[in-house]
């Protein structure tokens, strides 16, 4: 629509006409997670629309808090020539980012990352284009999030040879975009989108209900989440050439067991130095794991990392490792990179669950290579140890009432107790009827 500034009557159309063919808007919508979106212009996501194509045709929810708006202008002369100096080529990645934690946790970034894997680097697609990070600093990716997103997005045939056939690309982030004089434009040939389970269906915000803002801090403010999306890959090959190309990216050989030496005989308990994700009896638990691992002729191996921790170093401890243990954290969505036949077992915390997030670990594992899974949750306040009296408060509630950041995050930085005998005999029975060692 053309503000005339003589009449000041609206022209909708006249606008649309003068679009080069080039610039006109269009969107593909591939599937739930993966929407692509031609020529759209930031830093507010406009779309110009050709004549013939009527708007309410386009997709305008873009991701949260983002949508695809239509634009007035007073001059179509100086606007289009602004948008051919601003204009980006190729295809550019717009990584949803409505959930808070994705950009340092390890298994929502690959609700990211395994979509595009499914899409670019495994189907071939050669991506050329720049990484737009909606939502935070592309400075705040520690080096594992680098690592597999570029493993994503890189075809197959040009991980041969180690990391420096790795894809180079450029980041772009809000923060960064945000920067541009109002009176600049940014013009995208081809956007795609990568949504995730928490983008809200109309894209106006992260919540289940109106008029909360981003303060997810309220008890009954409830961010949204699809469970209709199961996080995982197509099928077991998928998860398998996922794994060969990561650690290809890294120059090291896959382990694959063979018939004669089996699976690495190597209990493997991952933590973090975060002392919020405590396990108060881990002197206790490591005690268990000795007695389980020297029964079958194994060993327990302790592994600390924090945000810093290098890709590699993950590789190199997974595919040595049999069996991962922890307590339940995005660090245990490392499972996908262990041996065929390995496993994942894990400590859930009492009343730690939203909107099946819990299941993360559990069907990232079950979608992978030959991978099995098995879990203790705590089922009773007595194995939590509360950081303060007003964490304390949230333990008599349920799990479907402790949907709130605070009630969530009280639980989070609650320590773990263990159940030892419960956990042993569980383990034993798993390690018996699913490993075979």
């Amino acid at each position: 629509m053309v503000d005339d500034r003589e009449s000041r009557q609206p022209h909708p159309d006249l606008l649309q006409s003068m679009v080069p063919p080039r610039m006109s808007a269009s969107v593909v919508k591939n599937s739930n997670q993966r929407v692509l979106f031609r020529r759209l212009h930031q830093s507010r996501w406009y779309a110009f629309l050709p004549s013939d194509s009527p708007s309410g045709d386009f997709e305008t929810g873009l991701s949260a808090n983002t949508d695809v708006r239509i634009l007035p202008a007073a001059n179509i002369t100086e606007m289009l020539g602004s948008l051919e100096a601003g204009w980006v080529g190729g295809i550019a990645l717009l990584i949803d980012q409505p959930f808070p934690l994705l950009h340092v946790h390890q298994g929502h970034w690959l609700e990211t990352v395994i979509p595009l894997w499914e899409s670019v680097g495994r189907r071939q697609k050669h991506f050329t284009g720049n990484v737009v990070l909606w939502g935070s600093r592309a400075s705040s990716l520690s080096d594992w999030m680098n690592a597999t997103l570029s493993v994503a997005l890189t075809p197959i045939e040009k991980k041969q040879g180690g990391p420096e056939n790795s894809l180079k690309f450029d980041f772009i982030d809000s923060k960064a975009l945000e920067k541009i004089p109002s009176n600049l434009w940014i013009g995208f040939e081809k956007l795609m989108v990568i949504r995730d389970r928490y983008t809200h269906p109309q894209a106006k915000n992260g919540f289940l209900a109106q008029g909360h803002g981003n303060a997810w801090n309220r008890d009954g403010c409830q961010r949204f989440v699809r469970n209709d999306i199961e996080v995982g890959f197509e099928e077991e090959v998928s998860a398998r050439e996922f794994s060969s190309a990561a650690f290809q990216s890294q120059t090291l050989a896959v382990q694959h067991p063979s018939q004669s030496t089996g699976l690495p005989k190597t209990i493997t308990v991952i933590s973090s130095f975060n002392s919020q994700e405590a396990i108060e009896n881990m002197d206790a638990v490591l005690g268990m794991l000795w007695r389980v691992a020297r029964s079958i002729g194994w060993r327990v191996r302790p592994f600390m990392v924090d945000s810093h921790t290098p890709f590699s170093s993950f590789l190199a401890v997974m595919r040595r490792t049999g069996l991962l243990v922890g307590r339940h954290s995005h660090l245990l969505s490392n499972a996908i990179f262990l041996p065929p036949g390995g496993a994942l077992f894990e400590f859930i915390p009492y009343n730690v669950e939203w909107g099946g997030v819990t299941l993360l670990n559990r069907n990232l594992s079950l979608s992978a290579d030959q991978l099995g899974y098995s879990a203790w949750r705590a089922d009773d306040p007595r194995w939590a140890v509360y950081r303060n009296r007003q964490d304390a408060n949230y333990k008599g509630w349920t799990a479907g009432q402790c949907q709130s950041r605070e009630c969530l995050a009280a639980h989070e930085r609650a320590g773990l107790v263990v159940d030892i005998a419960t956990v042993e005999k569980k383990l034993r029975d798993f390690i018996e009827k699913h490993m075979k060692p």
